[in-house]
């Protein structure tokens, strides 16, 4: 265990003493779990947000809760992951109709 265990960080350096990862630090680590994984398109730390997000409100999480868990002040913000959702499902819906 950590000394970070109960802190709300993600992302934690392996060496010591523990610390935060800074924001280019986490970028250089996502980047390379995709590459690791042999993903084939560009991968950030917002995406995986954004994937939650979406994956979120297409399982039926109301816009509330993802709005919350997001720390949006406006529910228009959360909104936009709301649209993009829907329009990968008329993509899909299309694609096989």
């Amino acid at each position: 265990m950590s000394r970070l265990d109960n802190d709300p960080a993600v992302f934690v350096t392996e060496r010591e003493p523990i610390k935060f990862m800074g924001r280019r630090a986490i970028q250089r680590e996502v980047k390379k779990i995709a590459e690791q994984s042999g993903l084939n398109r560009e991968v950030y730390p917002h995406l995986i947000r954004h994937t939650a997000a979406t994956h979120w409100l297409n399982s039926g999480m109301s816009l509330s809760v993802v709005q919350e868990l997001l720390g949006h002040e406006d529910a228009a913000t959360t909104q936009i992951y709301a649209q993009l959702s829907n329009r990968e499902v008329e993509n899909e819906y299309r694609k096989y109709s």
